[in-house]
């Protein structure tokens, strides 16, 4: 097979995930939380922790408790994103998911 073939078969479903993606995400104003058991709210607060400031490896949920087992650089991803398009911390949540299936589906 060309590749030039394989490349544009790729964009074609690159664009087709994102389009889908975007669409489902644009009207939520809100963390599909409860559907999905509630961790996001708290991985909200820590990105919320975060973006304020804190130390990424603290605990951002207890005062001086240990490190945290939240993965810290996935909260640092959404937080930059934040930062860098201007999104709330809500919308770059649900909008990085559109990011991450991209570079996914290009490294596969």
């Amino acid at each position: 097979m060309d590749n030039k073939f394989e490349v544009t078969i790729l964009i074609a479903i690159l664009l087709v995930a994102g389009i889908t993606q975007f669409y489902i995400f644009k009207d939520l104003n809100s963390l599909p939380s409860p559907l999905m058991g509630g961790d996001y709210y708290n991985h909200l607060g820590e990105m919320t922790h975060i973006q304020q400031g804190g130390n990424i490896l603290a605990n951002g949920e207890m005062l001086n408790a240990g490190a945290s087992w939240v993965p810290w650089l996935y909260h640092l991803l959404i937080v930059g994103f934040s930062f860098v398009t201007g999104l709330s911390l809500i919308k770059a949540n649900l909008f990085f998911s559109i990011v991450a299936t991209m570079l996914s589906m290009v490294v596969l």
